[in-house]
């Protein structure tokens, strides 16, 4: 018989970090960045990494057609199109 110890189990299950559909920097215009392949909210945290893969924090701030808008949290430094956008569900 298998012992299984599922107060450990489940701990390790809720310490997964899941990601869902990142997406990419389509534009940027100012300090607003437009993303396409991200399904967000308003308020979202999301994080865009940029030309170096150094993460950058941002927030959901409203939508254009398919494209959800961004305004980073920090320094917007080394962002272009196509760079990696990966959105926190929080």
């Amino acid at each position: 018989m298998i012992d299984i110890d599922f107060d450990l189990l489940n701990k390790k299950i809720q310490d997964v970090n899941t990601y869902y559909l990142e997406g990419t920097v389509k534009q940027v215009i100012g300090l607003t960045i437009e993303v396409q392949g991200v399904k967000a909210f308003v308020g979202e945290l999301c994080t865009v990494y940029n030309q170096e893969n150094q993460p950058i924090k941002c927030e959901v701030v409203g939508f254009r057609e398919d494209a959800v808008l961004l305004m980073p949290l920090g320094e917007l430094i080394g962002i272009s199109p196509g760079c990696r956008v990966v959105p926190e569900r929080k």
